[in-house]
C-alpha cells in the first residue's frame, strides 16, 4: 500500500472576503489528525469546505459527513 495524504478544511466569513479557519482534519499515511481551534461564538454567513489530496485514476470519495 503506498502512502497518501488528504485533508479537509472549513473555512468561515461574515463578509466574503475576510476568511477565518473553523475546522480541519489531516490524512497522512493510517494517521488521522485534528486540527483543535478554540471555539468562539461566532456567526457566520458563508462557509467554504476545502478537500486537497493524493489521488489517482481509481481515487473516489465514499462519504462526506457534516454536523453541527
Amino acid at each position: 500500500m503506498s502512502a497518501y495524504y488528504g485533508a479537509l478544511y472549513m473555512f468561515a466569513s461574515n463578509d466574503g472576503r475576510t476568511w477565518s479557519l473553523l475546522q480541519g482534519k489531516e490524512i497522512t499515511g493510517q494517521n488521522i489528525f485534528n486540527i483543535e481551534l478554540p471555539r468562539n461564538p461566532i456567526s457566520v454567513r458563508y462557509i467554504i469546505l476545502v478537500f486537497s489530496g493524493t489521488v489517482s485514476k481509481d481515487t473516489s470519495i465514499s462519504e462526506i459527513r457534516i454536523s453541527s
